[in-house]
């Protein structure tokens, strides 16, 4: 997965960009749940409720991901399944319909 920034070459000099990211049609939570029907992404292992990880300031116990299968962020908010989508759109294994955005 790719991380919220591209190295692009400029002269000697590297430069750090966004990535940009494909508008959608439709919620991430929309595309997460089509996607995991047609095989197209796994999820990823449940971390232990009783890691010792350290929470983030934008953890909310109130909202729920669907791709992480655990509390603390919405699935649409989820930067993670952001970036698998996008890498799905970039490799060419999903088409997006821009007309539609």
């Amino acid at each position: 997965m790719k991380n919220d920034t591209q190295l692009k070459k400029n002269g000697n000099k590297q430069q750090i960009l966004p990535r940009v990211f494909t508008p959608l049609a439709e919620p991430l939570s929309k595309n997460f749940q089509e996607l995991y029907d047609n095989q197209m992404i796994t999820l990823p292992k449940i971390r232990s409720k009783n890691s010792n990880a350290k929470r983030k300031q934008c953890y909310n116990e109130h909202e729920f991901c669907n791709y992480h299968r655990q509390r603390g962020h919405d699935t649409n908010t989820c930067k993670n399944l952001k970036h698998i989508i996008q890498d799905l759109i970039d490799n060419e294994d999903l088409e997006v319909d821009i007309t539609r955005c």
